[in-house]
């Protein structure tokens, strides 16, 4: 035994650990893909599977301890890239001691009401659990424009790297003045300052999944995965291609800002789920279409009556019609959701014309598709990516048998 595992040697893989209410799932992606070239094997459990490298073992929701325990239990891996979300830190915590790099990318109102949770600052304080172990000489990545996380960074341990869309951000300045380390936009180019001469990893209009810098979100999604790079100490050449061949595809990050190009209208595929998601998605659409923006979307049963108008509300903010369906009931009654949707919708002043309740997901994207026009766009809310996937392309399908659109190669 001590031949096969010498009791001086730490036989701990690096782990990096992100969490935050949107963007987890992308940038752990990122990180993984990144970290491919440098020829190790790596290791990643979201709320997508668990993936070993690359190859799906596990499907299904595993941000919590259960994914953790598969990804450290698995022998051959270099690193282990971990989604830790909100509701397995609750019930049962992390699924690790200590991590290397804990990242925590944003906290917005979202489950609220939730396993006794009942504000922002009990649910910035659950969040904050994941930099609150990371190890002494590891690093703890925060995101320098989000006030709530800024707030928490004296319960951050190991040095800490910021980023920032802002470089002129005050948080920042002042860390840089003090020896620190961030990651910023600068002139539409991603740049690591510190005490040493500046690093320029990549124009954003590089990285795939930024749409040529027009989905913000995303590019705040990259700085974060520069930064947990970085501080894992990857070579920026490694870093570089790693942002750089990564793209919002449904294999490389299934449901988060997939777009499938009908030629004569688009269709995106997309988890966004609470009001921050909404309105960050809002903030990209006039870049990509000229026409009416469709959305099927559903509330979350769970959530409080507010929640979900709000929801409600925020979609009114963004869409020309909306679609309601019934996905995710939880504890509700059958339809009472939805109504809630409409409810949010309608008091902000959207047109109740233009807000339809389909209650069956595959039977709502068949709705949006009989009353989209050339020029239109059409984001779908998944919960379960593969089959809503699979039935958008029945959907291309159809459309290239009539001649009406020609399938893109």
């Amino acid at each position: 035994v001590e031949m096969l595992f010498p009791s001086q040697q730490d036989h701990k893989v690096p782990i990096i650990a992100v969490t935050g209410t949107n963007g987890k799932t992308t940038t752990c992606r990122l990180i993984a893909h990144a970290l491919k070239y440098q020829g190790g094997t790596v290791g990643f459990a979201g709320t997508t599977g668990v993936e070993i490298d690359g190859v799906e073992i596990l499907s299904g929701d595993f941000s919590g301890p259960d994914g953790a325990g598969v990804v450290l239990r698995e022998p051959t891996i270099d690193h282990a890239v971990l989604e830790v979300a909100r509701g397995g830190i609750v019930r049962r915590g992390l699924g690790f001691d200590d991590c290397d790099i804990g990242v925590l990318l944003n906290v917005g109102e979202d489950h609220i009401g939730n396993d006794g949770v009942e504000d922002l600052e009990e649910l910035a304080l659950v969040k904050a659990t994941v930099v609150e172990v990371v190890r002494e000489n590891g690093v703890s990545v925060l995101n320098a424009d989000d006030p709530v996380v800024v707030g928490l960074r004296d319960r951050a341990r190991g040095e800490i790297i910021f980023f920032s869309l802002d470089q002129e951000n005050e948080t920042v300045v002042a860390h840089l003045e003090s020896g620190g380390v961030a990651v910023l936009l600068e002139d539409g180019e991603v740049v690591i300052r510190s005490p040493m001469p500046p690093i320029h990893v990549l124009p954003v209009v590089d990285a795939p999944i930024t749409l040529r810098g027009i989905a913000m979100f995303n590019v705040a999604n990259v700085l974060a995965a520069v930064a947990a790079l970085h501080g894992l100490g990857t070579p920026v050449d490694k870093i570089r291609t790693g942002i750089s061949t990564f793209h919002p595809s449904a294999t490389q990050n299934p449901g988060r800002m997939n777009i499938i190009d009908f030629v004569t209208f688009k269709v995106i595929v997309d988890y966004g789920h609470n009001v921050p998601a909404v309105r960050a998605m809002g903030s990209a659409l006039p870049n990509l279409t000229s026409g009416r923006k469709i959305v099927v979307a559903h509330g979350t049963g769970n959530r409080l009556d507010v929640s979900i108008k709000s929801f409600g509300s925020a979609l009114a903010e963004v869409y020309d019609y909306i679609i309601v369906a019934e996905i995710d009931p939880r504890d509700r009654t059958h339809g009472e959701t939805p109504l809630l949707v409409k409810s949010g919708a309608v008091e902000s002043g959207h047109l109740e014309a233009d807000i339809e309740i389909v209650m069956d997901g595959l039977k709502a994207v068949d709705r949006a598709f009989e009353i989209v026009r050339p020029g239109d766009l059409i984001v779908v809310q998944v919960d379960q990516v593969a089959p809503m996937v699979d039935h958008i392309m029945e959907h291309f399908a159809q459309l290239a048998g009539t001649g009406d659109v020609l399938p893109l190669r």
